[in-house]
This record gives C-alpha cells, sequence and structure tokens, in this order.
C-alpha cells in the first residue's frame, strides 16, 4: 500500500496532497498548453498574412510574368523562408536557418524563431516568425507556475496534515479509554456520541461490545473458577473422609464403593466440562443422520441401566428420521434428558415421542417447582438435595441447553412439583 509504513496522520497528508497536487499540476499543464498553441496559431495566421502581402507586392502591378515570379522567391528566400513549388521545384536562402528543436521552433543568435508553413496557389511556403516576446512571456509563465506547484503542495501538505490530525483526537482518546480498560472494572462511557453514523463513534460503539463481550467472559470465568473449585470440593472432601473412616475401622469394602462412587462423578464432571468448552469455542460440524437409531440405541442403553426400578417405559418413536445434525453431541443431548428421566423418576413411566418436528420426554419423578424451572438451566444448579438422594453436579441441563442452541434447536419444559416432567426439543423445520 502506498505510504504504508507511515503513521496515519501522515499517510492521510501525503495521499491528498498527492492526490490534489496532481489535479494542481495537471490545470497548470493545460493552461500552459492553451497558452502555447492560442500564441503560436496567432503568429501562423499572421505569418500566413505576411506571404500574401509580400506577394500582393510583387505582383500588383504585373499580373504575371517569369521575372515577377523569381523577384517573389527573392523575397521570401531572402527573409529566410524556404520555397517549395507544386511542380516539384524548392528555393532555400544562401544562408540557411539552424535546425528546428521542436515544432520548427529554433534559435538564431539571440532570438526564437518559428516557420510556419504557408500554403498559396503554386506555392508552399515556410515562412520564418519571430517569436522572441512570445517565448520569454512562457519562459516567465513556466517559471511562476513551478513556483505555484511547489507552495501548492508544501501548503497542500500542511493544511491536510492540521486536519488529519484534528480528525484523528478522538482516536488518541479512545485509546486512552483502550488502555484504562480491566475486566471486572466499571467502563467509562465515552465522552462524544454525536453523530451517530461519524465512523469514530461506530469504532468505539463496537469497541464497548467487545469490552462488554470480555468483561462478561471475564466474569463467567471468575464465577467458573469458583463453581469447579467448589465442585472439586465437596467430593474431596468426602473422599478423604471415607479414607479416615477405612484408616480407623479397618473396614474397606463400602470404602472401596464410594470412592468409586466418587471418583466415578469427578470424571463425568470433567467430561462434562471439556465437552462444554467444545460446544463453546468450536464451530460444529453437521451431517444428514438417522436420528431414530441414536435414540433408539440411548433408550436401550438407560432401560437396561435402570431395570431394577421398574419403570415402565412408553416408546412412540417413528422410523426413518432424518436431520442435518452433529451425531455426537445428539448423543449427549439424549442421554443426559434420558437418564434425568430416570434418575429422577422412583415409579411410574417415562414416555419417549420422535416425530419429524420434535422430540420429547415425559416422566411421572419428583417434578420441578415452578421457581426452580429457570434455574435448571444454569450452570451447576441443583434442585434442592433435601426432595432427593439423588447426586448430581448440575452441569447436564446447562450442557444441553447450550448444545440445542449451537444446533439451532429449540428446548422447552413443562413439570409439575411431585406429578411429572416434560422436556420437549423442536428441531425448528432444519434440513433433512
Amino acid at each position: 500500500m502506498l505510504f504504508s509504513k507511515q503513521k496515519t496522520s501522515v499517510r492521510i497528508s501525503l495521499l491528498f496532497t498527492l492526490f490534489s497536487s496532481g489535479l494542481f499540476f495537471l490545470f497548470i499543464s493545460i493552461f500552459n498548453i492553451y497558452y502555447f498553441y492560442s500564441w503560436n496559431i496567432r503568429e501562423a495566421l499572421d505569418a500566413h498574412d505576411d506571404v500574401i502581402e509580400v506577394r500582393t507586392a510583387v505582383f500588383h502591378n504585373n499580373p504575371s510574368g517569369y521575372t515577377l515570379e523569381k523577384e517573389f522567391i527573392r523575397a521570401i528566400t531572402n527573409s529566410g523562408g524556404i520555397v517549395e513549388m507544386t511542380d516539384g521545384g524548392k528555393y532555400v536562402p544562401k544562408n540557411p536557418e539552424p535546425d528546428p528543436l521542436f515544432l520548427g521552433i529554433y534559435k538564431k543568435e539571440w532570438e526564437w524563431y518559428a516557420k510556419y508553413p504557408v500554403e498559396i496557389p503554386g506555392y508552399k511556403i515556410y515562412f520564418p516568425y519571430n517569436i522572441t516576446e512570445h517565448i520569454v512571456e512562457h519562459t516567465s509563465l513556466l517559471f511562476v507556475s513551478l513556483i505555484l506547484s511547489v507552495l501548492f503542495l508544501l501548503v497542500t501538505f500542511g493544511v491536510s496534515f492540521f486536519f488529519s490530525r484534528s480528525s484523528l483526537v478522538r482516536v488518541h482518546d479512545i485509546l486512552e479509554y483502550i488502555t484504562s480498560f480491566q475486566a471486572g472494572k466499571i467502563f467509562q462511557k465515552f465522552p462524544i456520541s454525536e453523530p451517530k453514523n461519524d465512523e469514530i463513534i461506530i469504532i468505539w460503539h463496537t469497541l464497548e461490545k467487545a469490552f462488554a463481550n470480555i468483561d462478561s467472559q471475564s466474569r463467567i470465568m471468575k464465577q467458573l473458577s469458583a463453581d469447579i473449585a467448589h465442585e472439586f470440593r465437596t467430593p474431596l472432601m468426602m473422599m478423604n473422609s471415607e479414607l479416615d473412616y477405612m484408616e480407623k475401622s479397618r473396614q474397606y469394602d463400602d470404602g472401596i464403593v464410594h470412592m468409586k462412587q466418587y471418583i466415578s462423578g469427578l470424571e463425568n464432571l470433567i467430561h462434562s466440562l471439556l465437552i462444554l468448552a467444545q460446544v463453546e469455542d468450536g464451530v460444529m460440524t453437521r451431517e444428514t443422520v438417522d436420528i431414530t437409531q441414536i435414540l433408539e440405541k440411548e433408550t436401550t442403553i438407560y432401560a437396561r441401566k435402570y431395570e431394577s426400578k421398574w419403570i415402565e417405559l412408553h416408546k412412540n418413536i417413528h422410523k426413518n428420521i432424518h436431520k442435518k445434525t452433529n451425531i455426537n453431541m445428539l448423543h449427549i443431548v439424549f442421554a443426559n434428558l434420558i437418564e434425568n428421566a430416570y434418575k429422577y423418576t422412583n415409579s411410574g413411566r417415562v414416555t419417549i415421542t420422535l416425530t419429524n418436528q420434535y422430540f420429547s420426554i415425559a416422566d411421572t419423578g419428583m417434578g420441578i417447582d415452578e421457581n426452580e424451572q429457570e434455574k435448571i438451566w444454569e450452570r451447576f444448579y441443583r434442585v434442592d438435595s433435601a426432595r432427593t438422594d439423588v447426586t448430581s453436579y448440575g452441569v447436564g441441563l446447562f450442557l444441553v441447553q447450550k448444545i440445542i442452541e449451537k444446533l439451532g434447536y429449540h428446548i422447552t419444559l413443562e413439570s409439575t412439583k411431585w406429578k411429572w416432567s416434560l422436556f420437549r426439543i423442536d428441531f425448528n423445520n432444519q434440513e433433512d
């Protein structure tokens, strides 16, 4: 890029100066060319008139005759002109003029001349004409044009540099705000908000939104760190208590079983957090799959896992339901919702439905209080432990919701406490 190594203010000034100076030089050039050709044409016309005047003077008393023709030719050549006859003859002066420098113009001693072609019947005459006065004037004009061009260039650069620096003052204000930004602290508003379509204001609002997102993510990370520390501390404390008990009582069987349960819970928590990080940060790939097969597989796994609870399973699963989705993430969604239905239902039934438009799972378990139905989607939120003996880390439904959002689906909950719950996922006419 032109002037890419320069500061923005200098680069703007140089580009504007280059553009405006180019226009100015073009105007000066056109003006000088016009001036040159205007006096050149006038002198050519005067040369024509002078040739006609000489011819008239020679032939005035005698309209024809070889002697007069020679007199006319002699008059022209004595003036430094060249005569070409239409029958091929050519007459030049005894002392030839210097060769032209350009456009028929030449210098003789200290004066400038131009030979202008003049055509009259029977002759083509190159008649010299003194143009010293015009050359001197034009030289002065060129010199003045050069001086004006240099002055224009300097003034234009200075003015454009001043205005570009003035227009970039707000950029320095933005830089000060950026350097003063600290996540978690109140971020002051930019002091200038008008006009709203100003480029600097637009940049500022964009940065403001970005900083708000950074601040929000920072707060989430702090809260997440605190929550993870809490979630890890509880099972570790329980494991430590079990070890103390085994050491004192010398009874290991129950303690080993409990330890395995705690370790399994921690493994599930870590696995869920890793998947959550993948969902929030990564781009989810999609492929067209038969989700009927995925659902049947997960249904069979958890029906066998919880068969000791004697819960009735009702299935209304349509065959050959194809969706463009992420197969691994859909496995996680189905697994979480189906296992929750079994875990929080001590007796009764679980009903699973799948159509081309939606998936739903209903159970006759403990239900969810209306005041908690919004909170269950929060990270690490768990229902009152006094209501159930189910161990949970509060990550499953939060993970389910994030996956559903990423896939472009929509999940809803209906529930009545101590009676039933219904989770439904609408596919929103996603591509089959």
